[in-house]
């Protein structure tokens, strides 16, 4: 019976892929409930309407799904070994270190900062060298805020992290200013950090929104996570290039509008989840507190000499633009 299904359901997508239609694979790094796994099927439906069908984009959650092995989703689009990825620019900085920018604490502060950067000449700048290693970007999104939470409660004040054993996302940027407030940095997966938070392993964990809404509940004694404003985190909507330069200019048009309409809806997601009245916080379990303004320019202070460290390998001309950028008024 389960063969009979499976024939059934092949079948069933055989029809509804038009004749002569072109499929390609498109890996996000989430799972089909996070926003980035909701970005690539926004991206796929507008892509298959845009084209009437003739480029299908097939969402894979993983490269394993797409059937690739001991790669990253950086090397596998660069090479062609997948054709299209909703991806992070911080997991892509360790290839194109200019993407690490983002990453420089405290430098971008929300959404309003980083969609400045973004749509100025800068962002248009970051494309030209994700294009130099055999990728075409077409859209920014937004993988939406983090926030960090310990046993101890709310961490409203840099001296809260000194001594705390905590999971912190393996950006080198973001765990050297980690180091600095006097943290322990633990690197592991979502998944396993609730683990070792369960069993007391480690005193805390830092992780997307995003990423906590659509994972399993947390641990008890964890229900109280402080937005963190010493990171940000675009989301890169891209093609291999060769694939994209293979296509004719209307189906060109179509797959990077089809990505703008993504992103935006994406973004727009992503950063609904950080409003403390979010829908998605009740069910989880989980009360959100901000990092006061004030304290969050001290511990701008704090990290500044981290900014100008990592400014050396982000590309110090960079770095001075993106600052002048935020600091002309708008």
């Amino acid at each position: 019976m389960k063969r009979a299904a499976a024939l059934l359901l092949a079948g069933l997508m055989t029809l509804a892929v038009p004749a002569g239609a072109e499929t390609y694979r498109l890996s996000t790094g989430g799972p089909p409930n996070h926003h980035w796994g909701y970005g690539a099927r926004v991206w796929a439906d507008r892509v298959a309407e845009r084209t009437q069908g003739h480029i299908v984009f097939d969402v894979v959650p993983g490269l394993e799904q797409a059937g690739v092995d001991g790669m990253d989703a950086f090397a596998a689009l660069s090479d062609g070994s997948i054709d299209a990825a909703v991806g992070s620019s911080l997991a892509w900085s360790g290839q194109v270190p200019s993407l690490a920018l983002f990453a420089l604490p405290c430098l971008i502060d929300g959404p309003d900062d980083l969609e400045t950067l973004l749509t100025s000449p800068l962002g248009e700048t970051l494309f030209g060298d994700l294009r130099g290693h055999g990728i075409e970007p077409l859209a920014w999104g937004d993988a939406g805020a983090w926030a960090i939470a310990s046993r101890s409660g709310p961490l409203t004040r840099s001296a809260d992290l000194s001594g705390l054993t905590l999971r912190v996302p393996d950006y080198p940027p973001l765990r050297e200013a980690m180091m600095v407030l006097g943290v322990d940095p633990v690197a592991s997966d979502l998944p396993m950090a609730l683990t070792q938070a369960r069993l007391g392993m480690i005193d805390g964990i830092m992780a997307r929104l995003a990423d906590l809404a659509s994972a399993s509940r947390p641990p008890a004694g964890y229900d109280t996570w402080t937005v963190w404003p010493c990171v940000a985190e675009p989301l890169v909507f891209a093609v291999n290039r060769e694939l994209w330069l293979s296509w004719p200019l209307q189906d060109r048009i179509a797959v990077a509008q089809a990505a703008v309409e993504a992103a935006i809806a994406e973004a727009r997601d992503a950063r609904a989840l950080v409003r403390t009245d979010a829908p998605w916080l009740a069910p989880a379990g989980i009360r959100l507190v901000r990092f006061p303004p004030d304290r969050a320019a001290i511990l701008s202070q704090e990290l500044s000499h981290i900014r100008a460290r990592w400014a050396q390998v982000v590309g110090t001309d960079l770095v001075l633009d993106a600052q002048q950028i935020l600091m002309t008024p708008r």
